[in-house]
């Protein structure tokens, strides 16, 4: 059938006849072709971007995710540090710390964030209202977590009971009875056959404590040659009836040697690294002891004149079970010797203190293998609280 012309269309139109709708023109094969390629392309892009991004995100059996773990923790540590009130505590692998009200109560929280020291513990935090604690792992697994920590300091002056050690004074000596011409002898020391002088202590009112610095006697060679023997300070007992050195030493006694030594006698000294004691109500004595028969010969007086000096020798031949002389003879025997001490005491001073304030704390937390990140940050601390002394 013929189609109409050109100008059917327009004479239809004036007579008022309808004409029939037009068919759409429909996609050619090589259209479609083109299509499907093309959309085939596009969806193997989109595939891959999404299985790249998969591939991205850490599973918690990834050692990346020990890393994310880590630092969201740093992270969240400093938030919570940032704006800390207090410090209760501060340590090498914990840390407390108060921060302002979270929960409506008015009251400020406790937080604290530690690690036990063992590789594989969790870094833990716990946050405390008063009533309930809540305990999480913030990373599950560490193998490191040191804390240490940023101070400043301001000095200021106050007034505190503090210990001086005073300069050394005569704590006791003897060197003869006055206006009495006395007889010599010569004490053989031994293992067994000890002297020893007693005397009393005349403290400051405000000492603590005494350190014995050095004590003399008068010795000559023993019948044995080039022997050692001892020279030490020792507490005593003063029972009226039988005052006598006892067992314990003051630190340690001095050890001398009579090599070189003459028959003539002459001053020795002995110098105490350690003799300090903090009773000054007891009487001491300077006690020597040799170490073989005929160790040495220490001199000591004796003469009927002789006086109650304050000072009082006592000997011994069988190691201290017995003593001698005997009351009321004591007052006829003295023994040459200089004991001298540094007594301590305790008063009121003006001193210079400092006050502390916490400035930064520097946060260093390693992961573990395979992963084995040390991650590191410092944080401020707004407030600076202040602080004990660390």
């Amino acid at each position: 059938m013929r189609s109409p012309g050109p100008g059917f269309a327009s004479r239809a139109r004036a007579r008022g006849l309808a004409l029939p709708p037009r068919r759409p023109r429909a996609f050619t094969l090589a259209e479609l072709v083109l299509s499907l390629a093309l959309m085939t392309v596009l969806m193997g892009g989109v595939i891959s971007a999404l299985a790249l991004a998969g591939r991205a995100i850490p599973t918690p059996d990834d050692p990346l995710q020990a890393v994310v773990d880590a630092t969201g923790a740093l992270e969240q540590m400093t938030q919570d540090l940032q704006c800390a009130q207090t410090f209760p505590e501060l340590a090498g692998r914990a840390i407390s710390f108060t921060v302002t009200d979270r929960t409506g109560d008015g009251q400020p929280e406790g937080v604290r964030y530690s690690w036990s020291g063992a590789a594989g513990d969790p870094l833990v935090r716990s946050c405390s209202d008063g009533a309930n604690t809540i305990t999480t792992d913030v990373v599950p697994g560490v193998d490191g977590f040191a804390l240490s920590y940023d101070f400043a300091t301001q000095p200021y002056t106050a007034i505190e009971d503090r210990d001086t050690e005073q300069p050394e004074v005569l704590l006791g000596s003897f060197t003869g009875w006055s206006g009495v011409t006395p007889t010599t002898y010569g004490y053989s020391i031994s293992s067994v056959d000890w002297i020893a002088e007693l005397f009393g202590l005349t403290p400051p009112a405000n000492a603590v404590s005494l350190r014995f610095t050095r004590a003399s006697l008068r010795v000559a060679k023993g019948s044995t040659a080039n022997s050692a023997y001892t020279v030490g300070i020792y507490t005593a007992r003063s029972d009226p009836g039988n005052p006598r050195p006892e067992a314990t030493t003051m630190g340690t006694p001095v050890t001398l040697s009579t090599k070189g030594a003459t028959s003539t006698y002459a001053w020795v000294e002995a110098v105490f690294t350690d003799a300090i004691t903090t009773d000054l109500t007891l009487p001491y004595a300077v006690m020597a002891k040799g170490s073989v028969t005929g160790s040495a010969d220490v001199l000591y007086y004796t003469s009927s004149s002789g006086t109650d000096n304050g000072v009082i020798l006592r000997g011994t031949h069988d190691g201290g079970s017995s003593w001698v002389p005997t009351p009321p003879n004591v007052n006829r025997y003295d023994m040459p010797f200089y004991v001298y001490g540094a007594y301590t005491t305790r008063g009121p001073q003006e001193v210079t203190l400092l006050r502390y304030f916490l400035t930064g704390v520097r946060i260093t937390l390693t992961t573990p293998a395979p992963a084995a990140t040390s991650a590191e940050t410092k944080v401020r601390i707004l407030n600076m609280p202040e602080i004990t002394q660390p």
